[in-house]
Order: C-alpha cells, then structure tokens, then sequence
C-alpha cells in the first residue's frame, strides 16, 4: 500500500459552455449540480433534461470516454450544461474532488442519474436550513423503489482498533451522521475544497467515504441529515463493498491511530507494529507509508478538535 498522496490528477475535458445562461434560478444562493452516472447511457438525455429545468446555476454531468451518444446534440438541446469527460475510469471520489474544483457556484448538489427530487428543485425548508447552517455537508434521507426509506443515520463506534458503522433510521428533522451514504447531498463547495476532498489514493469508495467524513468530523466540521431534504431511487443499488483492504488501512492510520493532545494531533511511533503487523508489506515499505501519514497528520495537526474514541465518546 503507498500512502504517498498521489499529484497526478485524472485527465478530463470538458464540453460545453457555463457562459450560457441556464433557464431558470430558483434559489437566493448560488447552487451548481454535479450529475454522476451509473445508469444506462440510453436515458441520459431524458435525465439531464428533467435535472436542467430544476433551477440550478450550472450543471455539470460526469462521463467517462469513449461516450456512446453525441454530445453535440445534447448541448445543443440543453445550452449552459456541460460534460467533463475523463480520459479513464477514476473513483467516485476523484470525480467529486474534480467537479468541485470546475465549479464556481457557493454550493453544489451531486445527484446520481437514477436519483430522482420529489419536487420541482429542493424543497424550501432544505434551502431555509441550508442558510442557517454552517454544515458542510446536507445529507439527504434516501427512498428505494418502493417508497421505503434506506437507514442513512450513519453512527460510528470503536471496538478495539476497528471502527463500526452503525445505519439508523432518521427519527430527528436533522441529526448528524459520519458520511454520505452513497456521496449524494449538498455540499458547500469552499469548505468541501478545505477539507481536502476525497483520498485520490483510497481505491475503495466505503474506505474513500469514511476516511472523509471521519476526517470531517475530526476536524470539527458538520454533516447533517434532514428529514425536509429526500431523494428517491429509481433503480435498485447494489450491495457495497465494506470488506478490509489498503483503503482501510489507509484509514486506520490518518484517523483511529491519531491522538489528541490538548490542541493538536499525533501519529504515535508505538502505532506503527500494529499497522506493520496487518499491512502485509514489507519493513520498510510499511516505514515509508507510515512516516508519509505521520508528516501529513503534521501539517494539519491544529486542524484537529478531537481523536477517534474522542468522536465516538461525545457522539
């Protein structure tokens, strides 16, 4: 496993023009849309036009080349959307960390093409409790095909050196939870640029979204879920992928090896046997690894407010 942040940004070029007004604006606040796909690409057009008329400032649609439709046609039925398309697959994160850097508006919405809002746009009471609220995250409460709601009150808890990741039902108008379920949500797009994004070097996207909702909460930071704030499924989801990996490990050492020391953080040297131990590397590559995260954990130590069984205790 390298732990050593990765520089190489995926390659993407983007279509289309922001310049173009968008047909309609229906919030005080400058909202961007961010469309990640997993549907069928025979449904994208009809898609993207149902999400253009909601009132959204831009609206950006991540592809992945080669496309199997004609872009031309849909941004000239669809003028002011635009499509970034990578030049290779990349994980969900990235996507996200790229979209937020395009993006000019104070907010960003990423929906999923097979999500669908109930309404015309977002409900009045997410805008009113999006401007009252420093969070920098809105989490929306998920509905499946059948209209039932998907636990999404992610709780999190310690046993020994492992985090457990408890899903509830959202019984509170809104309440906090350790990370976006499926990445969907409201994002404020300075303080998501701040925090850093997603790990590029995490290729697991459980592991990608733990480590940044953890690391969110660590530093002090508030992701909400609303019951006012609901998405529907059109599709079924597949079941994801929770097991233990180099992700996890990754994780292990930028967030549960962590201690807090009155007003900062430290990646202890007595961490690395355990870590070494469960690495499956070499001695020395497990050195390098961890001294990478023990300079990152470094320079953003007074970011810190709390260490994880800190989190876990005040939750």
């Amino acid at each position: 496993m390298s732990t050593t942040p990765s520089t190489i940004k995926p390659a993407y070029t983007v279509v289309g023009t922001a310049a173009v007004p968008m047909p309609l604006q229906r919030f005080d606040y400058s909202v961007s849309l961010v469309v990640l796909t997993r549907d069928s690409w025979l449904y994208r057009l009809a898609v993207l036009e149902e999400f253009y008329q909601l009132g959204f400032s831009e609206v950006l649609c991540i592809e992945t080349a080669p496309l199997k439709y004609v872009p031309n046609e849909v941004l000239e039925r669809l003028p002011g959307l635009r499509l970034m398309i990578l030049s290779q697959p990349c994980t969900v994160g990235e996507k996200i960390n790229l979209a937020a850097a395009e993006l000019t508006g104070e907010s960003f919405l990423v929906l999923w093409d097979d999500q669908k809002l109930p309404e015309a746009g977002l409900h009045t009471k997410v805008n009113k409790l999006w401007q009252e609220t420093r969070a920098l995250l809105l989490v929306p409460e998920l509905r499946d095909t059948e209209g039932r709601e998907i636990p999404g009150v992610l709780v999190p808890s310690l046993d020994q050196n492992r985090l457990r990741v408890l899903a509830l039902p959202n019984e509170d108008e809104h309440g906090s939870t350790l990370f976006p379920q499926d990445l969907s949500g409201l994002y404020n797009r300075e303080m998501f640029l701040r925090s850093g994004g997603f790990d590029p070097e995490i290729q697991e996207t459980y592991w990608q979204k733990v480590d940044w909702g953890t690391r969110c909460h660590l530093w002090g930071e508030q992701l909400l879920i609303s019951r006012v704030f609901r998405l529907d499924l059109r599709l079924p989801v597949a079941a994801e992928d929770q097991s233990a990996g180099s992700g996890s490990l990754r994780f292990y050492l930028k967030n549960l090896a962590l201690r807090y020391t009155g007003d900062h953080a430290v990646l202890p040297w007595s961490r690395f046997p355990l870590y070494w131990r469960h690495s499956g590397s070499t001695f020395f590559g497990c050195l390098s690894d961890f001294r990478n995260v023990r300079a990152w954990v470094h320079r953003n130590r007074y970011r810190f407010k709390a260490d994880a069984k800190m989190l876990v205790e005040r939750w």
